[in-house]
């Protein structure tokens, strides 16, 4: 499958409408620069499309809550950077995001408020 039947795939598993589909998957490919793979193969990507595509599969949907475990872990300093404007979009539209990461620049750009785990 390619990076755009993927996400599709997960878009039609939600119940979403054609018409809506297309217009969110195409939203997605521009938000998260994923235009130039949108016909790749999935055992032809990257580490960083693979994790934009992970990504997009995800919030097709357009939830109200999402989940981040370490988004940006061992992607490239572009494709972070892109990642995490994406994130902060979604948190400016309101969205709930539970973002985890060790990366302290991360949650200072992102984060309204935090919580820190420490295990003795």
């Amino acid at each position: 499958m390619t990076a755009w039947e993927m996400v599709e795939y997960f878009g039609r598993l939600y119940g979403m409408d054609e018409e809506r589909l297309q217009q969110r998957i195409d939203e997605l490919f521009n938000t998260l620069q994923m235009q130039d793979f949108r016909d790749t193969l999935g055992s032809k990507m990257s580490t960083g499309m693979r994790q934009k595509v992970s990504i997009a599969r995800t919030i097709v949907h357009d939830p109200p809550v999402m989940i981040f475990d370490e988004p940006t872990s061992g992607l490239d300093v572009l494709v972070a950077r892109a990642l995490l404007k994406a994130i902060e979009s979604l948190k400016d539209q309101g969205k709930c995001i539970i973002f985890s990461t060790h990366i302290m620049r991360e949650v200072e750009k992102l984060c309204d408020r935090i919580a820190i785990i420490h295990r003795r």
